[in-house]
């Protein structure tokens, strides 16, 4: 390990001669802030799409996920903030082709497995 960071200190001087690497400071990793732990709330999701019977909605895996956990449904703002990280996890998902959306009959957007 200590001979890839020569090495990468040397290429950093090729083409920064006046750069010193000293001055970078680490990376801190982020603190978690929410109710799940780091990446939990992914697994849950793919989880839950895989067994639901029917293509669920955000609001309904939301609700589940909170009730699997233990947490009060009646808590608006925890289903708010987990309905908007499986939104933006769904997303990067579909991106991926992994996960895929439609309306159903009532015009609710609800997500599968592709």
């Amino acid at each position: 390990m200590k001979m890839r960071l020569v090495h990468l200190d040397a290429t950093i001087a090729m083409y920064a001669a006046d750069f010193d690497p000293k001055t970078v400071r680490p990376r801190v990793p982020r603190p978690l802030k929410g109710p799940f732990e780091r990446g939990e709330l992914a697994r849950l999701c793919l989880e839950e799409l895989r067994q639901a019977k029917t293509p669920p909605t955000v609001e309904a895996m939301a609700s589940r996920l909170i009730a699997s956990k233990g947490f009060p449904a009646t808590d608006a703002a925890l289903h708010y903030s987990v309905c908007h990280s499986l939104t933006a996890h769904l997303r990067v998902l579909k991106m991926r082709e992994v996960v895929k959306s439609h309306r159903n009959e009532a015009r609710e957007l609800v997500w599968t497995v592709a």
